[in-house]
């Protein structure tokens, strides 16, 4: 029977939040554990489906399937490609902190559990990691897909002869499985998991439920997926490394799938669970049944998770991890550049050439003064941008608006550095927009003396902007601040019970594009439900016509009246759009830049010639 997602809460707002880059670079923490010294095929033919765009046609013939424009990767030189693989040896690699006590599906902080279990697990589709073309898709479970109906239906041809690690075979029952755990948790027969996942269900699932309607098994190969409508962004979105197939059995023999369950850390993919010893290491080895022959090169992968900058640098510089295990190191732009300077050319950056996400205050709007409209129209005006973007990014971030500047479909940078609450005056904060916004706290009975307390996450850079927006706020406003450090996961359970006032946080922007912005600022949007319990009412239609507008111009007019809207009213006052530097070293071989993080987690196509 078709699962129907009219079921979910209600979803009208679009994103194309394509590749999932969430969270960002760093903030010193508690020392981990350096790890030890490591021990010392042809993938299948693209599909001819399409990848997503960054911008939309100017005009689409009604009924057409959508073209694509695959966001290009810049051609730098790359390690190992094109050449024959040398096979064995462990990478070791540095996680930006431990897996996170939610399950792969539900909760704030599954980014970083899919760094530590990504690879055991195979997707119904994922992002090609042997192609230099960015956005280019592979199939994982599914072996091939057409597209049928204008653009309305998918169908995926599943593989034969897919087994799970545990040697039971991959059936269609399990691709259904899990497509009801990521989009209709209710209906899961598990009471455990369906308790679990209750309320919990991650932005990427609410990203694709945009675009799909329903889904079915056609027969047991064949899985048809409906949409609402035509849509470029389907197969981004849906490719995001956030939809691991798992085996129904497993879930059905042992619960609950949170990290660390052996018991249901069981899927197709070119790695599978040895052991995880919380915050030392996750172990994982390689699957001899690997779908794509003669992968993966590799014998197995660790990943440390280590929070503490001068521990990170002394781990790569002694070669004792080879690579972050994602664009999220807890490294800020300025470490990792002075990083590669102090090794030479024995590391490589790669680096974001788009912003992703913003980094700025989160408001909780239900605790007071943060309830008033006036106080968070007031926050946005005040923060002072440029000196964050400075200290944090070495100048590289960009301007904090709540829709990202510099592209087509949005506004220049040169624009947005002249808006209220960007501006500068003679290189200092704008003296207007520090009066109206003292004038608007004081109307709303948040002046001088007024108790704040301000919360960060020790992982990334977020404490470090938070000694920053501290003193200006202590400065500006006659706040008395007191400040509140959490270690990454307990902040995450703070911030979905409520309890904060205003935090330093990031919102998930994954993809160059406007409807991105839905990810966090929407009705129903995790970011929001979970954190921050508002949204912008008025902002509402203007989402609908981003999603599904083909008329470049009027979509355009509808992103600045949203970014216009949004300055007004909203409960982040973003500080800037971070880029991301990945340090990997040399020894790594045919790791090819992603467009972005999410884009392959896997590790299935990179080797070691001295590992």
């Amino acid at each position: 029977m078709p699962s129907n997602l009219w079921k979910l809460p209600k979803v009208s707002i679009p994103l194309v939040m394509a590749l999932a880059l969430v969270a960002a670079l760093a903030c010193g923490g508690a020392a981990t554990a350096t790890p030890p010294p490591p021990a010392a095929t042809t993938a299948p033919a693209a599909t001819t489906a399409p990848a997503a765009t960054v911008a939309p046609p100017a005009t689409m013939v009604p009924g057409e399937v959508p073209t694509a424009t695959p966001l290009p990767v810049a051609m730098n030189p790359i390690p190992g490609f094109g050449e024959d693989p040398v096979r064995g040896g462990f990478v070791d690699m540095q996680a930006f902190e431990p897996p996170g006590s939610d399950t792969y599906y539900g909760g704030s902080n599954a980014d970083n559990t899919m760094t530590h279990v990504g690879p055991i697990f195979n997707q119904i589709i994922e992002f090609d990691p042997d192609t230099r073309e960015g956005l280019d898709i592979r199939g994982g479970v599914a072996e091939s897909w057409e597209i049928l109906d204008g653009g309305l239906t998918y169908n995926f041809k599943l593989r034969e002869g897919m087994m799970f690690h545990d040697g039971t075979p991959l059936e269609m029952k399990d691709v259904l499985h899990t497509l009801t755990t990521a989009f209709t948790p209710d209906e899961l027969p598990f009471p455990e998991v369906k308790d679990e996942l209750q309320g919990r269900t991650l932005g990427n699932a609410q990203t694709v439920q945009v675009y799909m309607n329903e889904w079915e098994a056609v027969d047991d190969g064949t899985l048809a997926m409906r949409l609402n409508f035509p849509s470029n962004a389907f197969l981004t979105t849906f490719a995001t490394y956030r939809f691991p197939v798992l085996s129904e059995d497993a879930i059905a023999e042992h619960g609950t799938f949170k990290v660390p369950n052996e018991g249901t850390l069981v899927g197709t993919g070119p790695y599978m669970f040895v052991e995880y010893d919380k915050d030392i290491v996750t172990e994982l080895e390689r699957n001899p049944n690997y779908h794509l022959e003669g992968r993966p090169y590799l014998d197995g992968v660790r990943f440390y998770p280590i929070i503490d900058i001068g521990t990170i640098i002394a781990a790569y510089k002694t070669e004792q991890v080879l690579m972050s295990a994602d664009y999220v190191t807890n490294l800020n732009i300025p470490d990792v550049v002075k990083l590669q300077e102090e090794m030479g050319d024995k590391l490589r950056l790669i680096t974001t050439s788009v912003p992703d996400n913003p980094r700025g205050v989160m408001m909780n709007a239900k605790k007071a003064p943060f309830d008033d409209p006036r106080v968070r129209k007031a926050m946005n005006l005040i923060v002072h941008r440029q000196p964050v973007i400075e200290t944090i990014t070495a100048g590289r971030g960009f301007m904090g608006t709540p829709i990202p500047c510099g592209f087509g479909w949005s506004f220049t940078c040169e624009e947005a550095e002249q808006m209220p609450g960007m501006r500068e005056l003679n290189g200092e904060k704008h003296p207007d927009d520090i009066a109206a916004a003292q004038a608007l706290m004081l109307e709303a009975g948040a002046g001088p003396g007024s108790k704040i307390q301000l919360t960060c996450r020790l992982v990334v850079e977020y404490c470090d902007i938070m000694l920053i927006i501290q003193s200006q706020l202590e400065r500006w406003l006659g706040w008395e601040i007191t400040t509140r450090s959490l270690e990454s996961t307990a902040g995450y359970d703070e911030y979905r019970a409520g309890n904060f006032q205003i935090a330093i946080q990031a919102a998930g922007f994954a993809f160059p594009d406007p409807d991105a912005s839905a990810a966090s600022y929407r009705e129903g949007s995790t970011s929001h439900t979970q954190r921050t319990f508002f949204f912008n009412e008025a902002v509402e239609p203007y989402w609908e016509i981003i999603n599904t507008e083909t008329d470049f111009a009027k979509r355009r007019d509808a992103v600045l009246k949203a970014n216009e809207l949004l300055m007004e009213d909203h409960s982040w006052a973003n500080v800037y759009f971070s880029v991301r530097a990945w340090p990997v070293n040399v020894r790594i071989k045919n790791f090819i830049d992603p467009a972005g993080r999410g884009a392959y987690i896997q590790w299935d196509q990179i080797w070691c010639d001295t590992c």
